[in-house]
């Protein structure tokens, strides 16, 4: 199925309709000593979908940064470089009220084990797993469609040890079958996005020529989160946020051509979301 107008216009409808917006939050949990861009573009990127409340959860050490780089966003300092058995159960004791937690952007290796403590905990919340989160043991742990696995190429077939074929049809079927095996929804961000919960598989077809999967993998997440704390079903989210992406680097290529960065994206979602209404 593609991603129909009609669609896009409910689920547009859905997230307006979302009154109490201070009441809604999400937690992004990621950042290393190597990668400290992807978490920040990612929680900003939600902050800017309007919503309440951006916890970013990442290394003391990188804290300041952050609070530095936006007023806006509600640093919790984890003691740990890596995200350690320690930092989860630490996390799990700070915990606030969310509706989304995005687990993983930049958050580097060796950092399974706490994943592992942190979702045995938080996996009644709807999870976005990004990067390094991207573990097939831990995705068995969900086995819930609530949760939603943003991935490129290239990750999905490390994930599941599988080739995804140049056929487009023979792809789409690959994905809706990996999330009916896993019982989760999967987002594929590829030069064609696919969005499946192994029931439902939704293919959105981008309007640019250029595919900017990696420059947008991070704004995505993002979306992704805070459409979720307004209301969509992860699925829904999924689908919304292809489409709001592929505007975002359509207006951008427009002013920019392929000359832009991940972090000019930005600039840009407050605007593609007023166009929204008239969608």
């Amino acid at each position: 199925m593609g991603l129909e107008k009609q669609l896009i216009e409910s689920l547009v409808n859905k997230i307006y309709s979302c009154k109490n917006i201070e009441d809604t939050a999400t937690l992004v949990v990621g950042g290393s000593w190597l990668q400290h861009g992807p978490p920040y573009l990612a929680a900003i990127s939600a902050l800017k979908a309007n919503i309440g409340q951006v916890y970013l959860a990442a290394p003391k050490t990188l804290s300041t940064v952050y609070r530095i780089m936006s007023p806006d966003l509600i640093v919790l300092p984890l003691p740990d470089m890596k995200f350690t058995k320690g930092c989860a159960g630490k996390l799990i004791k700070w915990m606030p009220k969310v509706k989304s937690i995005l687990l993983g952007p930049g958050l580097g290796k060796g950092c399974r084990e706490g994943l592992e403590v942190f979702i045995k905990e938080t996996k009644n919340i709807p999870l976005i797993l990004v990067d390094e989160a991207l573990h097939y043991d831990i995705i068995r742990m969900l086995n819930s469609k609530m949760h939603i696995l943003l991935v490129t190429a290239k990750e999905f077939q490390h994930l599941f040890d599988t080739i995804l074929p140049e056929n487009f049809k023979e792809r789409e079927k690959i994905v809706e079958s990996k999330a009916r095996e896993v019982n989760v929804t999967v987002f594929l961000k590829d030069s064609n996005d696919i969005i499946s919960d192994g029931e439902s598989t939704i293919v959105y077809n981008p309007k640019i020529k250029y595919s900017f999967v990696h420059r947008s993998l991070n704004v995505t997440a993002g979306l992704v989160s805070a459409y979720i704390t307004k209301g969509l079903t992860s699925f829904e989210a999924g689908a919304l946020a292809s489409y709001v992406c592929d505007r975002i680097c359509e207006v951008v290529f427009e002013r920019k051509g392929s000359y832009f960065v991940s972090s000019e994206l930005v600039e840009y979602i407050q605007p593609v979301h007023l166009e929204l209404n008239t969608v």
